[in-house]
């Protein structure tokens, strides 16, 4: 049997944290709503997302279950001020759970987005660009199965841009395919170099959904995101009412 000491089971504690938040989504969900010039809408959006259980920690070694999962809610304003462009600014609240390592963890995020977007009229193939940046905020006390834990201050600055195709001919639905670069900067406080909690990362995001016009104010926005080293997948769905 393995006896482990406390500064043994803190320092398994500090990597599996890491491990955990290098796997956070930035919620950045496409939208190609129609809007017309100075057109606005409010939008309600949930996602869900899962994290790969490749993040698990050998139990024989510590006894820490890492899997985890999680779920946001967010309001979104769009506004458009030109028929190809539409920016959008949003604020929601993200409760993730990670079992057996800490209490359920609850972050403050808000993002801005600008989409813009070409309709060629000899094809029925649209094209878009998009730009996002999220902000992450919160606090969370860690704990571990031996009464051990700290308490961390967290911010993540989140900037993703990417280009995308989306499918017009039909007139009230519109699948949609894109593919993004994004960055994650952290910062935890209170900092110390035996805890390394500071950290970025960029990776590569495809996104593939579809955005349906429910008659002539209400539209609906679903769709998939992974990463192409699949270590999340979000699923997201979106209700926007034009103003």
């Amino acid at each position: 049997m393995i006896t482990l000491n406390m500064k043994r089971i803190t320092t398994f504690a500090y990597l599996a944290f890491i491990t955990i938040y290098l796997a956070k989504p930035a919620y950045s969900q496409t939208s190609i709503l129609q809007l017309p010039l100075n057109g606005k809408a409010f939008g309600f959006g949930y996602q869900r997302f899962y994290i790969s259980d490749d993040y698990h920690y050998d139990p024989s070694v510590v006894s820490l279950d890492i899997h985890n999962s999680g779920q946001n809610i967010k309001g979104i304003f769009y506004y458009s001020s030109h028929d190809n462009f539409t920016f959008s600014v949003s604020v929601g609240l993200n409760s993730e759970v990670t079992h057996r390592l800490y209490i359920p963890e609850r972050v403050f995020f808000s993002q801005g987005t600008v989409l813009y977007k070409i309709s060629p009229p000899e094809n029925n193939f649209g094209f878009f660009g998009k730009g996002a940046i999220t902000g992450m905020f919160g606090q969370q006390y860690y704990d571990s199965d031996y009464g051990s834990g700290f308490t961390v201050r967290k911010e993540a600055y989140i900037p993703r841009v990417g280009v995308g195709i989306f499918y017009r001919r039909f007139p009230d639905v519109r699948p949609f395919v894109g593919f993004f670069f994004q960055h994650v900067r952290r910062y935890h406080f209170p900092f110390d170099e035996s805890r390394n909690l500071q950290g970025t990362e960029t990776f590569t995001i495809g996104e593939f959904g579809v955005e349906i016009n429910i008659g002539e104010m209400l539209n609906m926005t679903s769709s998939i995101e992974v990463p192409f080293d699949a270590r999340y997948m979000v699923f997201q769905i979106a209700w926007n009412t034009k103003l």
